[in-house]
């Protein structure tokens, strides 16, 4: 994990100065990248007592083909429509990308029944109660993720089983226009931490009628956590639901919401695979110089499909703060903005603010349940 100050990116702005670190001791559910003996890229993960890792499973053998440790299971093979690529987070019935029938092949959590129709894909012939792998999601699909408000969500997998919905990119300028205007002067219902919170509106920029597709800034942790809310959902946390530690595992894949979507389980330092590409995601080296509209480079997807700028454009606030005082509590960001470079732009990137700070590389997604 690296963690950077707020003041290297605003330091104008009267940022804190906080730069912290942490021990990465093993704890049950904790999964850490490996490469199994076969060169396989995998996965081991923290003993129940927490007292050591497991062997190396690998996680990814390729598109089409069965994980470590088994070929189709015994509830069905594959549907003629094709089987799940494992890299791809596209299982029975999966998200955009590519459909296989239930009862696939590799080992892992539950199929779906039938599996339903991933966009762009075939359903798949209903087989048995078979398994599926790391790249399954147990047959469920977008449709049922929450779309009141804000981006559209994209459905992934979590290393523990099950799934969870996080936003396909950060939250516009229209997006948050929609929220300011149901609300109007109403900032009733935050949590007492945000009782110094009379106003959502971002301090600067805004008005941004010609800007609608950049994504939002100025915002602070409470003007986010109330975004999500109204739409529906929440501020990335815990997987399973509630905040993560500050500076303790917001960069564990089996804990983490936002970390677990953009390295793709764990498994990639950045949301695309192999090494930094500075010309994928909007940082320094990709050359606009401050944010662009969400979405516009293609190149910065993953790490599951449909899912973009993980890296850059704008910090993302996370449910992840340290005291309950209010205003002056420390909250994480993670993800890197245009500001940065390669290491800021990692999935573990870390940096901080106070809860009441707003500045121009402040952004968010949501996350659901």
């Amino acid at each position: 994990m690296v963690s950077f100050s707020c003041a290297l990116l605003s330091g104008a702005l009267g940022c804190s100065s906080k730069t912290t670190t942490r021990a990465t001791p093993c704890e049950p559910g904790e999964a850490q990248p490996c490469i199994t003996a076969a060169g396989c890229d995998g996965l081991r993960s923290c003993n129940a007592d927490g007292n050591g890792l497991s062997g190396c499973v690998c996680t990814n053998p390729g598109a089409g083909g069965a994980s470590t440790g088994g070929g189709p299971s015994t509830g069905g093979s594959p549907a003629t429509g094709g089987s799940g690529n494992s890299d791809s987070g596209t299982g029975s019935g999966g998200i955009a990308g590519g459909a296989a029938g239930t009862g696939g092949a590799a080992a892992g959590g539950a199929a779906g029944e039938g599996g339903a129709v991933g966009e762009g894909g075939a359903s798949g012939a209903d087989g048995g109660a078979g398994t599926a792998g790391l790249g399954g999601n147990g047959g469920l699909d977008a449709g049922t993720c929450p779309s009141t408000a804000g981006p559209a969500m994209v459905r992934v997998p979590s290393l523990a089983g099950g799934s969870y919905c996080i936003d396909s990119t950060e939250v516009t300028n229209d997006d948050y226009a929609a929220f300011l205007t149901a609300k109007g002067a109403d900032t009733s219902g935050q949590p007492a931490v945000c009782g110094f919170n009379g106003d959502y509106t971002p301090s600067s920029d805004w008005p941004a009628p010609s800007m609608g597709n950049l994504p939002v800034r100025w915002i602070d942790w409470c003007d986010a956590r109330a975004y999500c809310e109204w739409a529906g959902k929440r501020l990335c946390g815990r997987i399973g639901g509630g905040p993560l530690v500050r500076n303790n595992n917001e960069t564990n894949a089996g804990m983490s919401q936002w970390f677990n979507a953009c390295s793709a389980s764990g498994t990639r330092t950045y949301p695309y695979p192999g090494v930094y590409v500075g010309s994928a995601c909007n940082g320094v080296d990709f050359g606009s110089g401050t944010a662009i509209d969400v979405g516009q480079s293609a190149a910065c997807e993953g790490g599951f499909p449909g899912i973009f700028d993980m890296s850059g454009n704008v910090s993302e606030w996370l449910d992840s703060c340290s005291g309950t005082a209010g205003a002056s509590d420390v909250c994480n960001l993670i993800g890197g903005s245009s500001a940065v470079g390669s290491t800021a732009l990692a999935c573990g990137s870390l940096t901080s603010g106070a809860r009441s700070q707003q500045a121009p590389t402040f952004g968010l997604r949501c996350c659901a349940p």
